[in-house]
């Protein structure tokens, strides 16, 4: 017996790729122009309600390299679409919310947005909290990200961005350097030669003391970020469930 398969459609495409007008009910869209990134699509658009004599122009960006239910292939992609969205609000006046949406609206849209405001929270200097911030967003809509893989690749992402930033931390005369305007490093005090030797003795252990630090630092976030160890922090140690495969009790995480 042949059994016919409905082709589920998860997002209907309410926007056209090319410069063009389409209708829908009372709202118009209207495409002006596209931008072809790597992984992503960017494209203003404007709405207009019919009988309104204004519109309005929304920047609207598509990512449509992420299967559902799933992550990207590395965080890379993800990373450099995440920090151009929020460089791109940043310049941004608050004239309302911004809308995020996959098909289901909880995995893919809850990876981003937790990303999204980790980033956020980073750029400001605030110390980010991965697992405070999913059970945050839970609070306002339930399942928001989906499965233990997305919530592992939002600390992936996370270290992968971080790590980005701190490469490109340099002394500011080092940065000002890189742009040409050729400044001198700090001139030392003069000082005898005893006193130098033994200057050079302290910078000389101050510098093997940030090197072991740095490389320590590099093997407990390895460790921390290791997917069987984050696992475990999703529950009480007296509550940690039985081995399996299956990942769905991810979405025991604590709604409060």
């Amino acid at each position: 017996m042949q059994i016919d398969t409905l082709a589920l459609v998860l997002c209907e495409k309410y926007w056209s790729f090319e410069p063009g007008t389409v209708q829908h009910g009372r709202i118009q869209v209207t495409t002006v122009n596209r931008q072809q990134g790597p992984d992503c699509i960017i494209t203003t658009i404007k709405l207009r309600q019919r009988d309104c004599p204004t519109d309005r122009t929304v920047t609207h960006y598509y990512y449509s390299s992420w299967p559902d239910q799933g992550v990207p292939k590395e965080p890379a992609s993800l990373c450099a679409f995440t920090d151009h969205v929020r460089q791109h609000l940043e310049t941004l006046p608050r004239l309302g919310p911004t809308v995020v949406h996959c098909s289901a609206g909880v995995g893919r849209s809850g990876t981003f947005v937790a990303l999204l405001w980790l980033m956020q929270l980073c750029a400001r200097g605030i110390r980010p909290d991965v697992r405070a911030a999913v059970e945050d967003l839970r609070l306002h809509r339930m399942w928001m990200i989906q499965n233990l893989q997305q919530y592992v690749f939002v600390y992936q992402c996370l270290r992968h961005w971080l790590n980005a930033r701190m490469s490109t931390t340099r002394p500011i005369w080092q940065q000002l350097q890189s742009l040409n305007l050729k400044p001198s490093p700090p001139k030392p005090e003069p000082h005898s030669s005893a006193s130098a030797s033994k200057g050079n003795k302290v910078r000389k252990k101050h510098r093997q003391h940030r090197r072991s630090t740095s490389e320590q630092e590099q093997i407990t976030s390895q460790h921390f970020l290791h997917p069987s160890n984050l696992f475990k922090k999703l529950w009480p140690s007296s509550t940690l469930p039985k081995k399996s495969s299956n990942t769905s009790a991810f979405t025991q995480l604590p709604y409060r």
